[in-house]
């Protein structure tokens, strides 16, 4: 017997300088990649009324099918936070105390925020309260993002952070036993994700190690403008590209000089927390994934072998999207493509 296809939402991330889009299609009880994209934005800063209609074309023009939109949270808009709750016998409204305590961590008032939260294994030492990590979306910056996509006829099913979106996107390999962590090397900041058991117990976001800083740098010290840089990345192993790296390589090793400290220190903390609990996986994605030798700073740091993940790792894929769905640029659309089916998932194991 033959069922008609399902197709997923369409998970859109905005990196701030792409729009990036993946769905997928069950089909016969088999999940699939469907579609991606990737596109410059015609502007930058909050999305606004002319990129909501260039997003409406994009649907049409790749071969997406109608579908509502979930979003992962612009930097800009989103904010979270580690919080310990009171006992859940002591009758605490949980909801209410995570979201002033988020408030507070985030000098803002309880009003400007949409809040939500999820349970984190408890750390060593701690008291009789229940651990969460607690995220909000201010609603000044996203009530102007869903108007724009509103007025271009797309309608929002969900906003997500893209840190979970990159941990659905990470597929297996986020999985499992042992702490999990993914990079992901983006415009406008690198952001690392450490999870266990698949829930999320670690978020860091560094503004300053993003492939906009990295690409200023270069120029200023080596001449190679942007759109050079841009066709590097995504041939890296070209000759014409071997010999810029190789021209580039000091700026390369300053950039993973200042990331990897950091990287380090989150293990570290995280590992303090919670004892026991060892580094079983390291990820990287991200546009700025392929850059020369990073991968393998990562795995020296670590001290367990760093992968580089794609659409194309963790879905089956057409043949029309084989291209695309090769670029870990991608993985956190296809995660936040992924979140009706990880919300029915969770609602069926509660």
């Amino acid at each position: 017997m033959r069922f008609l296809p399902s197709y997923s939402p369409i998970g859109l991330d905005l990196d701030g300088r792409w729009l990036r889009l993946a769905q997928t299609v069950r089909v016969n009880g088999r999940e699939r990649l469907l579609a991606v994209a990737c596109v410059e934005r015609l502007g930058t800063g909050p999305i606004d009324a002319r990129d909501a209609v260039f997003l409406a074309n994009l649907i049409d023009w790749h071969g997406l099918r109608p579908a509502p939109l979930v979003v992962g949270l612009p930097r800009t808009a989103a904010v979270s936070a580690p919080i310990e709750l009171p006992p859940v016998a002591g009758g605490a409204p949980a909801a209410q105390i995570a979201r002033l305590e988020l408030a507070r961590s985030a000098r803002c008032e309880p009003e400007e925020i949409d809040t939500a939260f999820w349970p984190v294994p408890a750390p060593a030492r701690s008291g009789e309260g229940s651990h969460v990590i607690a995220v909000g979306a201010r609603r000044k910056e996203v009530g102007g993002m869903l108007d724009a996509l509103d007025a271009a006829g797309l309608r929002v099913a969900a906003l997500d952070t893209r840190e979970w979106g990159l941990v659905r996107g990470g597929g297996a390999w986020m999985q499992g036993a042992g702490l999990h962590c993914l990079i992901e090397v983006g415009w406008e900041a690198t952001t690392l994700v450490l999870a266990i058991a698949g829930t999320i117990v670690f978020t860091r976001v560094m503004e300053l190690s993003g492939l906009a800083r990295l690409f200023e740098v270069v120029n200023q010290r080596r001449g190679v403008p942007g759109a050079t840089m841009d066709a590097l990345l995504d041939r890296p192993e070209s000759p014409a590209s071997v010999r810029v790296w190789e021209q580039c390589a000091p700026t390369l090793r300053d950039f993973c000089d200042a990331l990897l400290p950091e990287v380090r220190r989150s293990l570290a903390y995280v590992g303090q927390r919670h004892p026991g609990v060892e580094l079983s996986a390291t990820l990287l994605c991200g546009s700025g994934a392929t850059l020369p030798g990073l991968a393998g700073a990562v795995s020296a740091a670590c001290g367990v072998a760093c992968r580089l993940v794609s659409p194309a790792d963790v879905i089956p894929m057409p043949d029309g999207c084989a291209r695309a769905a090769v670029s870990p640029g991608l993985v956190c659309a296809l995660g936040l493509s992924m979140h009706r089916a990880a919300m029915a998932a969770r609602s069926s194991a509660a």
